[in-house]
């Protein structure tokens, strides 16, 4: 970097809104992993994997909301339309979360805990790019 440019393909990883959605969602994946963890380790015995899921993805879910809306997207749009895109796109995660994390720990016999940490670190990735262009876009902010 002679001329002190950061090149192209890393300013977006540079952006303040990145570093908010990551300490956001951090937050939140500590949320949703804590409440999945919690839950699984005190009722894995009464409830099926996927009602622990179930239960856990309500938890994150509804301060995730919050929390993205407020501190990274800093949006003052009514909250029905946004809140509406939000929860499809976190029904549609949840689907794709509850059969792979039953492929990885019913099928494949991996620990729950470490492959709920693994799925939810893609989507992560995956939803900022969802969030910003269409939940949060800019045109709604």
């Amino acid at each position: 970097m002679i001329s002190g440019v950061m090149p192209i393909t890393f300013q977006v990883f540079w952006e303040k809104r990145v570093f908010k959605f990551i300490l956001v969602g951090l937050w939140n994946s500590f949320i949703g992993l804590g409440s999945f963890i919690f839950l699984e380790y005190f009722f894995s015995g009464v409830f099926q994997l996927s009602i622990i899921l179930t239960l856990a993805t309500i938890i994150s879910n509804c301060q995730a909301f919050f929390t993205q809306r407020t501190f990274v997207w800093k949006s003052s749009s009514p909250i029905p339309l946004q809140i509406v895109k939000y929860f499809l796109v976190s029904a549609i995660n949840f689907l794709l979360n509850l059969v792979l994390l039953n492929l990885l720990v019913i099928v494949m016999r991996f620990p729950a805990d470490l492959c709920q940490g693994l799925i939810m670190l893609v989507f992560s990735f995956v939803n900022y790019f969802v969030l910003r262009n269409w939940t949060f876009k800019q045109r709604d902010l």
